[in-house]
């Protein structure tokens, strides 16, 4: 058998999973999800074939044949976190199956991608100042002869994070970093609702800044940057906001632009229920548990996990939703579940800065409020307690980056 048709093989069979998955959902949420699931491995594909140099073509997919297949189900059922608990494991088990694949291949019949060189490991391993380190990300990113001038520069912004995370593989990024090329492309990635500016691509490795991100790579490119430091693979929504609230902060001095900003607030809210350090090592560490076990530690209950897991579903639901009836519904159990965990944790002393969250999730889409700024990942003690006054448009379109 060769390459390709191992390749072949292995994607045709995620493919059939799916939708033995969607089988047992109802026809409005499973078209939802199916696109969703189907998208994410359109990205893996397009990263493998483009690693090993194969045509880059798309597995056919024929949603409306596939959609009538399906049985109906009950109105209620679609609305269960069950669900999305499916969906989220089938996404992680999508992207982890794609790229052991991927490893298994290039180990074996790809030179394309260079080895850990063993002096950069050695180096990193070596009780490194952290200040030595962040230099030598910078560095290997300045030697780098893919990237350019203006690319640097607004990378360079970045340092004081390198030196602030320290949970970060410092080997996986400077190998990400001395091998990253930025391209430029009239090119959309299929399946997508909203325009997207740019996306990273982890196994090339590679940003692609599609042709509406050309004039706006100062506010797109610090985003990609940031997702070379981390993940969370099965709160991909969340995670998003990790990464822009990351960026916002060492950039732009927190001031926001519009992006991800239902999973900026969510990402907010935890911060003022957690010690947003675990959420950092969780993120650079693609290991949510340390978020669930955090959360979880606030309640004097036998079910500590599964409320925790249940604020952190209806926060991915919510910045998921792209229907008005599924965003209203998701952002009502919301409320709810973070008013019933504030009150049985006891949290009667909230900072004004939750309350301030709050507000921006129930009234998103009719307010135009003045944003006090809170820094929760810039350890600069100068800007830790920085407020500023910003508007934020109401009813701008927002894009995906």
């Amino acid at each position: 058998m060769t390459l390709e048709e191992k390749i072949e093989q292995n994607l045709k069979k995620l493919h059939i999973e799916i939708e033995n998955r969607m089988k047992v959902i109802d026809k409005k949420f499973q078209q939802e999800m199916y696109q969703k699931c189907i998208g994410e491995l359109d990205k893996k594909e397009y990263e493998i074939r483009k690693v090993l140099g194969l045509p880059i073509s798309k597995i056919e997919k024929e949603l409306d044949i596939l959609f009538e297949q399906f049985p109906k189900q009950d109105e209620k059922s679609k609305k269960e976190t069950e669900q999305m608990k499916i969906i989220h494991r089938l996404l992680y088990a999508i992207i982890v199956n794609l790229l052991l694949v991927w490893k298994s291949i290039i180990s074996k019949e790809s030179d394309s991608i260079e080895l850990v060189v063993p002096q950069i490991k050695n180096y990193f391993d070596q009780g490194m100042d952290i200040t030595e380190r962040a230099n030598k990300l910078v560095e290997a990113m300045e030697q780098n002869d893919k990237i350019t001038e203006e690319e640097f520069l607004i990378f360079e912004q970045l340092e004081d994070y390198f030196e602030d995370n320290i949970y970060m593989d410092y080997v996986d990024v400077y190998q990400t970093l001395a091998n990253l090329d930025v391209t430029y492309t009239l090119e959309q990635p299929v399946d997508e609702i909203v325009f997207t500016l740019a996306e990273y691509y982890a196994s090339i490795p590679e940003i692609a800044v599609y042709k509406m991100g050309w004039n706006r790579k100062s506010e797109i490119l610090p985003h990609e940057y940031v997702h070379m430091t981390g993940r969370l693979f099965d709160y991909p929504e969340l995670s998003e906001g990790i990464t822009e609230l990351i960026a916002r902060e060492y950039c732009t001095e927190g001031k926001l632009l519009g992006y991800y900003p239902k999973n900026v607030t969510c990402v907010r809210l935890l911060c003022e229920l957690i010690d947003p350090q675990i959420i950092l090592e969780a993120y650079s560490t693609h290991n949510s548990n340390l978020i669930v076990e955090a959360l979880a530690s606030n309640f004097p209950s036998k079910n500590l996990s599964y409320f925790a897991t249940c604020l952190l579903d209806q926060m991915e639901n919510y910045c998921a939703g792209t229907q008005i009836d599924d965003f209203e519904y998701y952002k009502g159990n919301l409320n709810s579940i973070i008013t019933f965990y504030t009150k049985v944790c006891g949290m009667e002393q909230l900072s004004p800065y939750f309350e301030q969250y709050m507000s921006y999730l129930i009234n998103y889409y009719t307010t135009v409020p003045n944003e006090n700024i809170r820094f929760y990942f810039n350890l600069d003690t100068t800007l830790s307690e920085k407020e500023q006054s910003q508007k934020r448009l109401k009813n701008e379109q927002l894009y995906y980056i």
